[in-house]
């Protein structure tokens, strides 16, 4: 636990004190050490290690186990990390975050090709709940019922390609023109698309877009987001927030069904269960981990159809273009595999540790964590090539938080489709901006 927490944070420290808060890398780290090294330290030291909620209980030596391989991907981290730190530190930055307000002749366009985009996704957003019966319909079947029918549903309709960027862009020109009607829009953007996720339980979605107007403010105008005491405050009533949250939304679908009284929401609301909700293994943390402990005690080679990785390339085909039956996500086979009972299966999430040892064995953990630190360690030349790169940087930057709480598919089509919403997008500003000088010329 110790190796597993020391090597990454050491690692993100000295990424957060060059480049400030906003650093794929050093965000990678920090989300390691939160979904391995913390919860794994938690385990191991709790009174009662059969206490968490995990179908059934492992014994210390699963734990020193997945802990072993946890430790060998720390490490992995951190030598990469400073080998190309020292390979790579005399790049020139194109990009210098100095303090002053980078401004870009053509940001005008990015704010009605942002509204684009996000009208777009909205839309999209829309259609695919559409196919449940509608917003409400999906809200009142609960979120587990929601995915097991998104899944068989015709089409999957990529909103937040268009919905993310389109936020970016328009908090980007707000920031850039300091007008006071573009910051109410993107105020009023972000407010509205939060306000829709939250009845749904949607947390990371809605921590996606934080991080993205957050990160797209501080970066378009050359600040660092530094640590601080209020920012450390901020942060722990962010994670109490998201946790009590994630305990709280198991009443939204039966209460808005009409199957639950709201004295029996009352009741759940003020048990005891609620503070425990905030512990690491009881709390989003603890999910991902589990497909760890499995595989160290009962490898499940046969969960995988051809490896996951190799998978992941094509499986970023749309269905309808997809050849043949388009494989569900390692993370639901794993979740379907392990699921006893009727209803929906609980949603654990895939560790990235247990992905690359199921796959390759315990030298694919060195091999793939070698790929994941350079990965977002070059994520951050983005920012080099503004204002693309910073909204494109901006937009994919939650997935150095999704990358340890998710299989790599995910995050690759997320990545992948976050980056097409983002050249579409510039095409849509370049092409305004043409009409605008045509009639400037005329």
């Amino acid at each position: 636990s110790i190796v597993t927490i020391a090597a990454p944070t050491a690692i993100s420290v000295r990424r957060f004190r060059e480049h400030g808060l906003i650093d794929p890398l050093g965000l990678f780290c920090v989300a390691f050490v939160a979904y391995n090294g913390v919860l794994l330290l938690r385990l191991a030291t709790m009174e009662d290690p059969t206490a968490t909620p995990y179908p059934w209980s492992f014994t210390q030596v699963a734990y020193g186990q997945a802990g072993m391989l946890d430790a060998i991907a720390a490490i992995t981290i951190f030598i990469t990390a400073t080998t190309a730190t020292r390979i790579f530190s005399g790049s020139k930055r194109l990009y210098n975050l100095s303090g002053t307000n980078y401004r870009n002749a053509n940001s005008a366009a990015w704010f009605p090709s942002g509204i684009i985009m996000y009208l777009i996704g909205l839309a999209m957003y829309f259609l695919q709940y559409e196919q449940l019966g509608g917003y409400l319909a999906a809200l009142t079947a609960g979120r587990g019922n929601r995915f097991d029918q998104f899944h068989s549903a015709a089409l999957s309709w990529p909103y937040l390609a268009f919905l993310v960027p389109g936020l970016a862009a328009i908090w980007y020109a707000a920031q850039q023109e300091r007008s006071r009607g573009k910051k109410a829009v993107a105020w009023i953007a972000l407010i509205l698309w939060c306000g829709l996720l939250l009845p749904q339980g949607d947390r990371l979605v809605i921590l996606q877009a934080v991080i993205t107007v957050v990160s797209v403010s501080f970066l378009c105008t050359h600040r660092k987001l530094t640590i601080s005491l209020r920012l450390c405050l901020l942060l722990g009533l962010a994670y109490v927030a998201l946790a009590t949250f994630g305990y709280l939304r198991a009443v939204i679908a039966p209460l808005t069904a009409g199957e639950m009284t709201k004295a029996d929401a009352e009741f759940f609301v003020t048990s005891d269960a609620l503070l425990d909700s905030i512990k690491p293994e009881h709390s989003e943390l603890a999910g991902p981990y589990l497909s760890l402990l499995q595989f160290v005690t009962k490898p499940s080679g046969d969960l995988l159809e051809r490896n996951s990785y190799v998978e992941a390339l094509v499986a970023i085909l749309p269905k309808a273009l997809y050849p043949g039956t388009k494989p569900i996500y390692l993370a639901e086979r794993f979740s379907k595999s392990i699921h006893v009972g009727d209803g929906p299966g609980t949603g654990w999430g895939f560790n990235p540790v247990a992905e690359a040892y199921l796959n390759l064995g315990t030298g694919g953990v060195v091999g793939i964590f070698v790929l994941w630190t350079l990965a977002f360690y070059g994520l951050s030349a983005l920012q080099n090539y503004p204002p693309t790169g910073t909204l494109l940087l901006s937009g994919i930057l939650a997935e150095a938080i999704d990358a340890n709480r998710m299989d790599f598919r995910n995050v690759y089509s997320i990545m992948f489709y976050l980056t097409a919403g983002t050249m579409i997008m510039l095409l849509i500003a370049k092409v305004l901006q043409g009409r605008s000088s045509s009639k400037a010329t005329a």
